[in-house]
């Protein structure tokens, strides 16, 4: 733990750690002793005290002026406010108010019923308040006027507490001060009033006790006269508080008299923390010295939060208690991981911002995070620290434990919650979206943002809002700039336009509802926003439905420099970052479904991408259409939905990648045809079938936007995925790796199917091995019959006068699988395939690398298999080969050649085949 972490207040409690836990002894009256009292109270109120203490800094900026009245507190209890339900009270340290890291600019002021200014120390001498340190420094400064201003506005109170502490023998500074209370009285309210206040806290700390007269419990009785002539000294409709101890309403002979107190004060602010002190010693710790444990326990350690609560609302009424909690962390040097540690040495303090930054502290490593077995909720982490170097142990709140707090609240039906202190915890998202959640009704922060990269723009998902009201809209905005866009409440995705390319942006996400604005998120990652990107799509992803048992998206960068990006599926963005030649891949989630998934790459080579998907025993790869395959109209060879039983479904599904809507129209052979219609919307998806659809080609047409298309086929238990092309993919030559009609029972049918996008008639033959050439007319805009012999081998070589695509479809045993043929002109001198895999399942029974030369001269190839050697070997002209490795796992697979050359990976998984096209880098 760094030490620039550690905040003022911990000094003074380490010190505390020298001697070991004080325990205060009574003082008593010469006639009456009474029993041990006022044992349990906070010491951190003392040091944060001491720092007010401090002689005044040098304060800069215009001076006080006396801010608007509080015209009304709209955010106090009414529950048709954008304000908290039950008050929330906070604390501000007077050296910390103005901080642009931590001070009242960091909060959101809707979410505060109270903010106690902490503060204004009496003098016991005389009752007199101190008017040479920090606290009054501040107070009359023109950062406290631009507070109480900005807290009215925003419908919060600001109250002024008034400080004086004694822990000693016989108490004589508060015996003083609670004899001096006139002049305190009297200034109080004077500043109050000067400085456009709404009330005061009385924070008085001390132990009951005689004061040296016959009553032994002066001291509480002046406390209690106390509260009540300031009371009547202070304005109508003037607020007053009071800081009390966590034990105080179980304890009769309690500095604090709760009942009396509660006739003159409006609430008490129960000081529910540095209840370690007190704990240790007893159960469920039983330690012989101090050893770490909750600094506020919900339960089950002798004084905690549920007991105090109970008390409390046992002995006043619940619409006075405030049940008051920590924003800071103990924690120590320690011998083990074991909780419940005896200091070794370094006891420190911390803030809540200084504890949640422990686990990305490049000092410390080995972090792990527990929660207390005793009370259930209270987190506790062990780490080895670098500095100092020592293994460290910290018990501290967070939302989780501060939740199950406020959560009390709720049930107790407690005036509120108090914070000690707000700066403690600045602006962390986290804690203000905790208190919206559980205290009012707007939403809370957004959470898990993950933010792309786009072509001067930058889009950003997240998850939604916690609210009980629901939410109506987001607002992203990103910074520097300021610029802003709101989308409805039911998505958690936006796009923000008209960023500056090369420029680093940060977004922010708020929800909002009819309550108010809500708890703004914390910032994203800062990404640099591009002059251009590169796109790819995918039709569909589903791991809902019965049978889809995996669906991996494969991402290879073939380049020479790192390739960085997103993958969208609906509302959620997923980042990706690959060094050269480097390959992952990402899995979006168990209970997915629905489309379309966009791969972007923002910054970098272009990326390979293919979609890898495991259907019952069966598996299928299909690569990624790029918007270059985008067009007005986009062929299928067949659509099949009577020939079998087995042919389940077969669905055409149509993106509309572009800016402008797209009138699609998809024409399906059949018994009957049919031809559904639709209107896409930029960026959407849908899907058309036919019941009794037979034949091709399938025509995908649209009179807009250009689009791509995929169709997605469900043979018996099998699923099949291939897209649609334009005709700007046709070729007179073109290619399949193999033909297998022979070497295994469960090849039924291998058919060669041809669809000529042209306007006249094409002239083709269909090369396969054993079989020799066989002739087809390929009507204009038709099919011919389909291919096939009992061939067996590679490659398959189609020639044709006219452009023409050509697809292989293949059913083994009651699986089905097609891939496109591949023209010559698209082969390369380096092809990537995703993935290789013949470890991971017994079902992976083949995997082999199809290499086909479609050149005049002998090609010389180079296969790399993650798990083996690389391979080397030659193809002849028109020629193919294959190449396999029994221990091959991992990606990317690259084939490499001295001409150029196509290539496909050919999978046997169970007893089903598959089929796909390696992919060059430039696509």
């Amino acid at each position: 733990m760094p030490l620039h972490a550690l905040r003022p207040l911990a000094a003074a409690v380490a010190a505390a750690v020298v001697t070991g836990f004080v325990t205060i002894t009574p003082v008593a009256a010469a006639t009456t002793t009474l029993p041990p009292h006022d044992l349990v109270h906070p010491w951190i109120n003392q040091q944060a005290a001491a720092d007010s203490a401090q002689l005044p800094p040098t304060v800069s900026g215009p001076a006080f002026t006396k801010p608007a009245p509080l015209a009304a507190r709209p955010n106090a209890v009414s529950p048709s406010s954008s304000g908290p339900r039950r008050e929330v009270f906070g604390f501000v340290n007077a050296g910390n108010l103005g901080s642009s890291a931590v001070g009242y600019t960091t909060w959101n002021l809707d979410l505060l019923s109270t903010v106690a200014y902490f503060g204004v120390h009496v003098n016991s001498g005389d009752g007199n308040l101190v008017t040479s340190d920090t606290g009054w420094a501040v107070l009359n400064s023109g950062t406290m006027s631009a507070f109480v201003s900005a807290a009215h506005g925003h419908g919060t109170r600001v109250v002024m507490t008034i400080q004086l502490f004694d822990f000693g023998a016989g108490t004589p500074q508060m015996c003083s001060g609670l004899t001096h209370t006139g002049s305190t009285i009297s200034q109080s309210v004077q500043q109050m009033n000067a400085h456009g206040l709404d009330g005061i806290n009385i924070d008085y700390e001390g132990l009951n006790g005689s004061c040296g007269t016959s009553d032994p419990s002066w001291a509480r009785h002046g406390l209690t006269s106390f509260a009540q002539n300031l009371r009547a000294a202070m304005p109508a409709g003037s607020y007053l508080s009071i800081d009390s101890y966590a034990a105080s309403a179980g304890d009769p002979y309690n500095f604090f008299d709760v009942v009396e107190l509660a006739k003159s004060v409006d609430s008490f602010f129960i000081m529910a923390y540095d209840s370690d002190w007190s704990n240790y010693s007893g159960p469920p710790t039983y330690c012989s010295r101090y050893c770490l444990n909750p600094v506020s326990p919900l339960s089950a350690y002798t004084y905690n939060d549920t007991r105090a609560a109970g008390e409390y609302a046992s002995a006043v009424p619940a619409s006075k208690v405030i049940l008051g909690l920590p924003y800071y962390n103990r924690g120590a040097c320690v011998n083990s991981t074991a909780p419940n540690q005896y200091p070794a040495g370094g006891l420190w303090t911390l803030t809540y911002r200084g504890g949640i930054s422990m686990p990305s502290d490049p000092d410390n490593t080995n972090f792990a995070s527990h929660r207390d077995s005793y009370d259930g909720v209270s987190p506790w982490s062990t780490w080895n620290s670098g500095h100092p170097a020592c293994l460290e142990q910290m018990y501290w709140d967070d939302i989780g434990s501060l939740g199950a707090k406020y959560d009390l609240v709720n049930r107790d039906n407690l005036r509120g919650v108090g914070l000690f202190t707000l700066d403690y915890g600045g602006g962390a998202s986290e804690l203000w979206s905790t208190l919206a959640t559980h205290f009012s009704l707007i939403p809370g922060a957004p959470a898990a943002l993950v933010p792309c990269a786009g072509a001067s723009s930058a889009s950003i998902s997240w998850s939604p809002s916690p609210s009980s009201a629901g939410v109506s809209s987001y607002t992203v905005t990103a910074s520097p700039g300021g610029a802003t866009v709101s989308v409805p409440g039911t998505t958690t995705f936006a796009t923000l336009g008209g960023l500056t390319p090369g420029s680093s942006y940060t977004l922010t996400v708020q929800g909002v509802n009819q309550y108010g604005n809500g708890v703004t998120s914390v910032p994203s990652d800062a990404i640099t926003v591009a002059q251009s990107v590169q796109t790819s799509r995918f039709s569909w992803y589903d791991t809902a439905s019965p049978g889809m048992l995996a669906d991996n998206v494969h991402l290879v960068n073939p380049g020479s420099t790192a390739s960085s990006g997103c993958v969208r599926l609906g509302g959620s963005l997923y980042r990706f970052s690959l060094a050269p030649q480097q390959g992952t891949h990402l899995s979006l989630g168990q209970g997915q479904i629905g489309g379309p998934i966009e791969v972007t790459v923002a910054s970098g080579p272009s990326v390979i991408a293919s979609q890898r998907v495991q259907y019952y025993q069966t598996f299928n790869e299909t690569p990624a259409t790029p918007l270059a395959l985008a067009s007005n109209t986009v062929y299928f060879p067949w659509f099949d939905r009577i020939s079998s039983p087995g042919f389940q479904a077969d669905n055409i599904h149509v993106i509309n990648p572009g800016p402008a809507d797209a009138s699609v129209t998809v024409t399906i052979p059949g018994q009957p045809g049919c031809s559904p219609s639709a209107t896409l919307q930029p960026g959407a998806e849908q899907y058309f079938t036919c019941a009794r659809g037979f034949g091709g080609p399938v025509v995908v047409q649209s009179s807009g936007n250009p689009v791509i298309a995929s169709q997605r086929v469900q043979y018996y238990r099998s699923f099949n995925e291939t897209r649609g092309l334009p005709a700007s993919a046709a070729g007179t030559s073109l290619y399949f790796s193999w033909y297998d009609n022979l070497s295994s029972p469960g090849f039924l049918n291998d058919n060669i199917h041809l669809v000529n996008p042209g306007a006249s008639d094409a002239h083709a033959t269909v090369t396969i091995p054993n079989c020799g050439a066989i002739a087809r007319t390929v009507p204009a805009h038709g099919e011919s019959a389909p291919v096939s012999c009992a061939g067996f081998g590679g490659p398959v070589v189609v020639s044709s006068d006219q452009p023409v695509l050509a697809s292989q479809r293949v059913q083994y045993y009651q699986t089905f699988n097609e891939v496109s043929a591949v023209r010559a002109s698209d082969a390369a001198t380096a092809l990537y395939m995703s993935w290789f895999d013949r470890l991971s399942s017994p079902g992976f029974q083949a995997d082999n690398v199809h290499v086909v030369n479609p050149q005049t001269t002998t090609a010389h190839v180079s296969v790399s298999i993650p798990g083996c050697a690389p391979f080397s070997g030659t193809v002849g002209p028109n020629g193919a080969s294959y190449f396999t490795c029994p221990a091959g796992f991992g990606g990317p697979v690259a084939v490499t050649a001295d001409v150029a050359v196509v290539a496909s990976q050919r999978v046997q998984f169970y007893q089903s085949f598959n089929e796909v096209v390696a992919v060059s880098p430039d696509g």
